[in-house]
């Protein structure tokens, strides 16, 4: 079993809520230009990169709602999934922002990645046929070359074919999979502290 994401995900749990909203306050001068995200959709990992180290460190798991710096470069991840693409948030500091996740499956990747690879050089082969076959067919005065044109395109029309019974379901599972997409939506609610409830709360 794979622990990193595991103790990431525990390490950050163990954060007291009342210090999170002490360091993010937005009365605090240093606190860096921040909005407060809300994410949804399947379950992941909220991944922040660390530029100094280059490691990347979890925020917190879908769903989740959590201040996050605009400053910053993010990514999901999570077990069996397919990383995203790096992804930076929109917004101001202190506007508020949704996101939905769309996990994809790294083993479908895969799949997808081996159909592909295979099938890809057996099309071209078979296209390749068909095209050589129709020049060497071409004149008609010689029987015996229109005769081996047209089998050699029987040929590449039968080997094209067969390939594209595995390389288009490859292409659709790793065109579908190989990314985990995400999308976010802005909104102008503005967030503030409220030490009743020891985190952000909204403000409306």
């Amino acid at each position: 079993m794979n622990y990193k994401f595991l103790l990431a995900a525990l390490s950050s749990l163990v954060i007291s809520s009342t210090a999170f909203a002490q360091d993010e306050d937005p009365e605090n001068p240093l606190r860096p230009p921040s909005v407060f995200v809300h994410m949804d959709g399947d379950h992941m990992f909220l991944e922040k990169k660390n530029v100094d180290e280059h490691t990347w460190v979890v925020q917190c798991h879908t769903p989740c709602d959590r201040a996050e710096p605009l400053n910053a470069v993010y990514r999901f991840s999570g077990f069996g999934k397919s990383y995203s693409q790096e992804f930076e948030l929109d917004g101001n500091d202190g506007d508020r922002v949704s996101i939905y996740v769309n996990a994809g499956d790294a083993d479908s990747a895969r799949t997808g990645e081996v159909l592909t690879y295979i099938s890809l050089p057996i099309f071209v082969s078979g296209m390749a046929a068909i095209v050589i076959g129709a020049v060497q067919g071409s004149d008609p005065h010689n029987t015996e070359n229109v005769k081996n044109g047209q089998s050699l395109q029987l040929d590449g029309v039968l080997i094209a074919g067969t390939s594209l019974l595995a390389l288009v379901p490859g292409l659709i599972l790793l065109i579908n999979n190989e990314n985990s997409t995400m999308t976010q939506t802005l909104t102008k609610d503005k967030y503030a502290v409220n030490k009743s409830c020891g985190a952000f709360c909204w403000k409306f």
